[in-house]
């Protein structure tokens, strides 16, 4: 099953535990805070999802094991969207 696969690659790069090596932003943060040492940097995001998304991420949030994230299982999402797009890995030009 598809749902399961994507479940299953979603786990393996939460990892077990599900603790994220991603800082917390605050609104107050600026959109790209400086990484502690090992740590990636993070920005500032917001979307707007379907309503059936919104719920099925909650179901997972309560369900999963181990603690979750919204902001490690949508990095972890856009991860797996963007490894699959090459297009993601290409540079924008500098504007002339």
């Amino acid at each position: 099953m598809a749902s399961n696969k994507n479940t299953d690659a979603i786990n393996q790069l939460l990892g077990t535990s599900g603790t994220s090596s991603v800082k917390k932003v605050s609104k107050a943060d600026k959109p790209a805070a400086p990484a502690k040492e090992g740590k990636e940097k993070v920005s500032a995001f917001s979307s707007v999802i379907t309503e059936s998304n919104a719920l099925r991420l909650e179901q997972y949030l309560y369900w999963a094991p181990g603690k979750r994230k919204k902001q490690d299982v949508v990095n972890t999402a856009l991860k797996l969207f963007f490894d699959s797009k090459p297009e993601s890995d290409k540079a924008i030009p500098d504007e002339e």
